[in-house]
């Protein structure tokens, strides 16, 4: 099968045409293609000086609640709400250290800066959010998502958390939305310390 080449149309090809997951190159990173994209299980992924890959895996990672292991050491951090929660107050500063994070295996990160300046304006327009867990006046961890819908808490599809001492974890526990069918839907997961 081929892999299609996009150009400046608004449009994807069918997804059931991607090639182990990979559907289209090239195109753009304007906040309308990637919310269509996003609306058809098409996601960008691709590493700096490469064309835009875009995505759209069959099937899909699919957590149900109940495969979801908390350690202890992470329920006590619950239990005791060390950190503080505020939601969309440093999106910025959360999408820069899920770009930074270390990870190991790997010399770089999907985060590249065009990938941080398009999430930025789907943020700006009301499309990503972040949660940030504080201690006290320092962010020390959150998780930005990409929307369903414009400025609405919703599910979130493609997640990145980055964070000290866990608290990337303790917010992603405590502010993932479970859908109806008692599963959380993420299209990857980051590493989260």
């Amino acid at each position: 099968m081929p892999v299609f080449r996009l150009d400046d149309r608004l449009v994807f090809p069918p997804v059931h045409l991607a090639e182990d997951g990979l559907l289209a190159l090239g195109g753009d990173l304007r906040p309308e293609r990637l919310l269509l994209g996003y609306t058809q299980g098409i996601f960008p992924w691709y590493a700096e000086n490469l064309p835009i890959l875009w995505h759209s895996p069959d099937p899909r990672m699919v957590m149900t609640t109940r495969d979801l292991i908390i350690q202890r050491s992470l329920r006590k951090a619950i239990k005791h709400r060390p950190y503080e929660l505020k939601m969309d107050t440093a999106f910025g500063e959360v999408l820069r250290g899920c770009a930074e994070v270390p990870r190991p295996g790997q010399t770089g990160t999907w985060l590249i800066p065009e990938m941080v300046d398009a999430y930025t304006k789907l943020f700006e327009l009301g499309f990503a959010h972040s949660v940030e867990a504080w201690e006290g006046d320092a962010l020390v961890g959150g998780r930005c998502s990409r929307a369903r819908r414009m400025r609405r808490r919703s599910r979130s599809s493609g997640a990145c958390g980055s964070s000290t001492r866990g608290a990337s974890s303790w917010s992603t526990v405590r502010s993932t939305p479970i859908t109806s069918s008692g599963s959380v839907r993420t299209r990857c997961r980051a590493p989260i310390i």
